[in-house]
């Protein structure tokens, strides 16, 4: 829950900055920019973007183990 208020704080300073900064109308870019920064900061660390190679190892361990054999189809 610590991390929820972080992030509710600094989108609340970000709203509050764009409106100093560029008015009502363009209020969203900031806490917009801080939210996106933090969402692929949170796909790197969580290892969701794995590469190509991974996943089709992957694959292939799990169709191997449906089968039943260790040879390489």
């Amino acid at each position: 829950m610590k991390y929820v208020g972080i992030g509710a704080i600094l989108s609340i300073l970000g709203v509050v900055f764009s409106i100093l900064i560029w008015g009502t109308e363009k209020a969203h870019l900031l806490s917009g920019l801080i939210g996106g920064i933090f969402i692929i900061f949170a796909l790197f660390m969580s290892g969701s973007m794995g590469s190509g190679d991974r996943m089709r190892a992957i694959f292939l361990q799990q169709k191997q183990k449906k089968i039943g054999t260790n040879a390489i189809i």
